[in-house]
């Protein structure tokens, strides 16, 4: 369940300490609980879910207790009572990749389009902690994977961001378009304020190799732009990424001579500017200088 924390504070940025509170000790509680309950229900000749109703089902989901949770929801649970961090237990199933807990959420009364305080429904969850059997069973319940969150990022922008590659092989696979832009304005990652990303722009600016090169093969723009003229490459070159990530780029033809006159968020129509090369010396990233040094002299 440690394992489990962390991924929940690495994908849904919230804190590790925060999440922990699902952690082994009471799930393990509530599995011993279940049981006994079970047990004892067995012996009497009553239901086996007697009992369990003062049980959480933040528990039982942790705890991966698909049985669990159909008794909690049998004796009332709320399927959208959200817990401490704000996640309902349909993100939370959704976060773990439970297919089958979404499928029995949804069927109690689960709102697909409930959101956290950022504004992301289960199916944005699902996609940041690349599970893509909970987000099939999302999608079938009838969420649509072309929905942005309320920053404007698609479910694919935040499986890139986020480095969910199995996501990312899912949404294109169902039709999802690798080039469409996110619809926000925000920095991160080192990269400042820009708009209209393309799922690879993110990934690259979050530093996800391995996504970069899943989205390359499935046909993603390697020049593609943002609306202030950022091509891939030269956002691996502002966010400081490592020369592995920008080989990748360069592997996938990615055009070292796309100029690009600020940083900030610009018009394209502004002054020349500087290429990536020019960039990777002004702004000291001494790692990327031969790589691309040997790029621009070939093209």
């Amino acid at each position: 369940m440690q394992k489990d924390a962390a991924r929940y504070g690495r994908h849904l940025h919230l804190s590790p300490v925060g999440v922990s509170r699902f952690g082994r000790v009471r799930g393990a509680r509530f599995s011993v609980t279940v049981l006994a309950a079970t047990l004892a229900a067995s012996c009497a000749g009553a239901s086996p879910c007697d009992g369990v109703g003062e049980l959480e089902v933040s528990e039982a989901i942790a705890s991966g207790d698909r049985a669990g949770v159909g008794c909690l929801l049998e004796n009332g649970t709320d399927p959208d009572e959200p817990n401490a961090l704000g996640l309902t237990p349909l993100m939370q199933a959704a976060a773990r990749d439970e297919s089958g807990m979404v499928a029995d959420l949804v069927s109690a009364g689960a709102d697909l389009n409930a959101t956290t305080g950022a504004g992301w429904t289960a199916i944005h969850i699902a996609a940041r902690a690349d599970a893509p059997g909970a987000l099939a069973a999302l999608q079938a319940a009838g969420a649509d994977p072309r929905s942005r969150s309320t920053d404007g990022m698609s479910t694919l922008d935040h499986a890139a961001d986020a480095g969910s590659v199995a996501v990312v092989e899912y949404l294109i696979g169902e039709g999802l378009d690798p080039d469409r832009r996110s619809a926000f304005i925000t920095q991160g990652h080192g990269y400042p304020r820009s708009e209209g990303l393309t799922p690879l722009a993110l990934a690259v600016r979050a530093g996800r190799r391995e996504a970069v090169e899943t989205l390359l093969r499935l046909g993603a723009d390697v020049d593609a732009t943002t609306s202030s003229g950022h091509t891939p490459l030269l956002i691996a070159v502002f966010s400081g990424q490592s020369p592995e990530l920008v080989a990748a780029l360069l592997d996938a033809g990615a055009d070292p001579r796309t100029r690009a006159a600020c940083i900030q968020a610009c018009s394209v129509g502004d002054a020349d500017g500087l290429d990536a090369l020019e960039w990777s010396r002004e702004l000291g990233r001494n790692r990327l200088i031969p790589l691309l040094e040997a790029s621009t002299e070939t093209n």
